[in-house]
């Protein structure tokens, strides 16, 4: 199991780990977005999918750490009907 991993900047502190895991969705996107927990976020993508997520993702995810507007946000949602 890997450690936490820590960024510090500024007053933020920012815990973060990796891992790896193989699977898909019935829609074959992949799941970006918030958790039903707190402070917890996704960004796993599906298929061959990988490289268009991450920078999709990423995109997603800085606008939710912003509190902005994405259109994709919904899409993308961990906690997506289907």
């Amino acid at each position: 199991m890997l450690p936490f991993l820590k960024i510090e900047n500024g007053d933020d502190l920012i815990e973060y780990k990796f891992c790896g895991y193989f699977g898909w969705t019935d829609n074959n996107l992949g799941l970006i977005g918030k958790s039903k927990e707190d402070g917890i976020y996704y960004l796993i993508s599906c298929g061959a999918n990988g490289i268009i997520n991450a920078f999709a993702g990423t995109e997603i995810l800085l606008d939710l750490f912003g509190n902005r507007d994405n259109p994709l946000i919904p899409l993308f949602c961990p906690l997506r009907d289907k």
